[in-house]
């Protein structure tokens, strides 16, 4: 009975003093990358495959970029992670899985170099918290960045210039004005790099508003600047560079005889020197707002109240290149219709972007109106809920027909959205896209990039500093599509 109980205690001793951690599993998950494989180039949103495989578990699945998690997880087969690379830069990353079992072991794959190729969008806001500023003109420049005209200030605004690079980061910001009112809505990349500009100042001149013109360098320092006017309103619109590195100006200038404003034309040498200048127009208000500079001539848009329909009516002008009227065309109803701004299209023809009242000052309905090469109307296609001013609102879009960006207004939210619009080559919608959150976010000028996408320019009081006193400028680049990132 001692020899039994002896054996016994011996085993029982024996199997106390095993190893504990003897059949204790400590390998971490064999896993593997099943794609994108190894040296892929990617975009967009990037779907990960993996396989992971373990005697215990699998607790999860990570997804770690450039040796930091990416807090991107998955706890069941099959195993998918979804990378979304918008707003991330082009280039080189490496990426790899961690897995983990149940009792806390953990492995790592083989990890894969992935090349991110996207499409360049974005979505960005510049201003102060205590004034306005809203973009008006967007242009991109020779160095692939980008030029945004605008204004800033509350009552007494400034003309307000900011210069980005291809990416939308501030490279500098600069402001011209005085006292009083300044503004300007049209900007052109001149062929020294500089900018010209073209508005009205309140706070020079020789009355109440004279059209102003100013030349800037490619830093925004000003070379000179010219003023032209009268004792009362006059104010200059689109600028463009002629043949001769001169200058030709289109804008209104006020008849103190009749009391009313003609439609006005100036042609200036390099420096803003006055070579010419001509009026047209009737014994009611005339005004230009666009122009184009044509082989042998320039075409004029605008609007007047001296001859059409009743009303203001779209005034199309074409003058050879001493100032001469070569034909004339006139578009509208009864009601008040103005000229905006002018395309070239593709049948040697033109495409007219107008607007309407219909309740109220800004609040009005937009018109696009076909014509062919002496301005004969070949159709029209009408939106409505429109909000804005002039300036280069009207684009073609590399994929065929054009491009539009204005604002609506909401209902819902009581306010004004972004509002940009695609149509085909007859001006039928194909689709539109709407930006903006709870309070007014507007759209004045839009460009096509070189890449092939749109930059947009506007203002909002729902992103940046959100204050629904004050406006900060909105710059925003979207793709073909019209798909951007949200700020």
């Amino acid at each position: 009975m001692k020899k039994i109980s002896l054996s016994l205690f011996t085993l029982l001793i024996w199997f106390g003093c095993e190893d504990p951690n003897k059949d204790v599993d400590t390998n971490g998950p064999k896993t593997s990358i099943l794609s994108p494989e190894n040296n892929s180039v990617v975009s967009d949103t990037v779907i990960f495959v993996c396989e992971s495989v373990d005697e215990n578990p699998i607790l999860r699945v990570e997804l770690w970029i450039n040796n930091d998690s990416s807090g991107i997880t998955d706890t069941s087969e099959p195993y998918e992670l979804k990378w979304i690379t918008k707003g991330l830069e082009n280039g080189t990353y490496n990426a790899f899985i961690k897995a983990y079992d149940t009792l806390g072991n953990y492995s790592t794959s083989d990890t894969v170099t992935l090349f991110l190729d996207n499409f360049l969008i974005f979505n960005k806001t510049f201003g102060n918290p205590n004034e306005s500023e809203f973009g008006y003109t967007v242009i991109q420049t020779s160095d692939m960045g980008y030029a945004i005209l605008g204004s800033v200030g509350t009552e007494n605004k400034d003309i307000c210039l900011l210069r980005t690079d291809y990416s939308g980061n501030r490279l500098w910001f600069q402001t011209y004005g005085g006292s009083k009112h300044d503004e300007a809505r049209h900007i052109k990349q001149t062929i020294d790099d500089g900018f010209i500009i073209s508005g009205f100042t309140k706070s020079y001149g020789f009355g109440e508003e004279d059209a102003w013109i100013i030349k800037i360098d490619a830093s925004g320092l000003m070379d000179w600047n010219a003023k032209f006017g009268t004792s009362g309103n006059d104010r200059a619109s689109q600028v463009l560079q002629d043949d001769d590195g001169g200058y030709i100006i289109i804008g209104e200038k006020q008849n103190s005889t009749l009391n009313q404003s003609d439609l006005w034309i100036l042609k200036t040498n390099s420096q803003g020197e006055l070579s010419w200048e001509k009026t047209y127009g009737g014994d009611s208000d005339d005004k230009g707002y666009d122009i184009r500079i044509e082989s042998n001539s320039y075409l004029l848009l605008g609007s007047t109240s001296s001859y059409g329909n009743g009303g203001h009516d779209i005034w199309l002008l074409n003058i050879d290149h001493d100032g001469n009227e070569i034909w004339s065309n006139t578009y509208g109803s009864s009601n008040n219709e103005y000229g905006r701004s002018i395309i070239n299209t593709e049948d040697e023809g033109y495409l007219i972007f107008a607007t309407s009242e219909s309740f109220g000052n800004d609040n009005t309905d937009l018109h696009n109106i076909k014509v062919d090469s002496v301005g004969s109307q070949q159709w029209i296609k009408s939106f409505g809920g429109f909000y804005g001013k002039n300036g280069n609102v009207l684009q073609k879009s590399p994929t065929g027909g054009y491009i539009l960006i204005s604002s609506r207004y909401s209902f819902n939210n009581n306010a004004y959205n972004m509002w940009l619009i695609k149509m085909d080559l007859n001006g039928d919608t194909e689709w539109t896209k709407t930006f903006g959150g709870v309070k007014n976010d507007y759209g004045f000028g839009i460009t096509t990039t070189l890449d092939g996408g749109f930059v947009i320019t506007g203002g909002t009081e729902s992103y940046g500093f959100k204050n629904a006193d004050f406006s900060d400028l909105w710059f925003l680049k979207t793709d073909i599509n019209g798909n951007t990132l949200y700020p």
